[in-house]
């Protein structure tokens, strides 16, 4: 996997032209991209401090003055990715949309957020055993929590307001939720954010949401054939 500039999306490595970088900026970046790469072909434990230096091209001494160690390396990585889909998940509030539509537009949120953050959630989830920092996956339930919450309650407005027909609201958030975390878990696997794999999972991922809509909506609409 040969990573650049272009192939980074972290808020902790955003960078202009490589041109305007100081020396010790570029040099930082590379510390990153080597330990990233690194860390997810081998894993965090089996990945040195000498390999990371070596393929940075640069010197122990180096990485400890920008880092402190090893462990503050895959922090500046995650950490920032972490503060991101927090707000993001934050920001979550309902809307005066149809149901429909809001779900349509949290599938969109959630795809967007999972490749920008792409790298992140590659490490975290090649490295999910061995994390040196074991609040990360805490952290991680509690973010599922807060999608899990807020799609149920867009199931309920479109219950409300006659839009959906579901009788089990649990078990349709985890059906959902579960189309989420599949279509994230191969999205990640991929080390090309531009393949047309990931294109062609988001286009899986949209058409399995329709399919969802459809479902609701079917059920309401056999719902209201019955007779009375």
């Amino acid at each position: 996997m040969n990573m650049d500039s272009s192939d980074w999306d972290h808020p902790g490595l955003d960078h202009p032209n490589p041109a305007l970088l100081t020396e010790q900026s570029a040099t930082r970046l590379r510390l990153l991209e080597a330990a990233a790469r690194l860390f997810c072909q081998q894993g965090y434990n089996a990945t040195s401090i000498r390999e990371i230096v070596s393929a940075a091209g640069t010197t122990r001494p180096t990485l400890y003055y920008h880092f402190g160690s090893k462990e503050g390396l895959i922090h500046t990585l995650v950490d920032p990715a972490f503060a991101d889909i927090r707000s993001e998940v934050d920001r979550l509030t309902l809307s005066s949309e149809s149901a429909s539509l809001q779900l349509l537009q949290l599938g969109h949120r959630i795809r967007t957020m999972v490749i920008d953050q792409r790298r992140a959630f590659q490490i975290l989830h090649r490295l999910e055993r061995e994390l040196p920092c074991p609040e990360w996956m805490s952290e991680l339930r509690l973010l599922q929590t807060g999608v899990q919450n807020h799609l149920e309650s867009v199931f309920r407005v479109g219950i409300d307001s006659g839009e959906f027909q579901l009788n089990d609201v649990g078990k349709e958030v985890r059906i959902v939720w579960a189309l989420i975390h599949q279509w994230a878990h191969h999205a990640v696997s991929e080390d090309d954010p531009e393949s047309e794999n990931i294109q062609d999972l988001s286009e899986w991922f949209e058409l399995a949401l329709y399919g969802f809509l459809r479902r609701a909506n079917r059920q309401l609409h056999h719902v209201n054939r019955e007779p009375r």
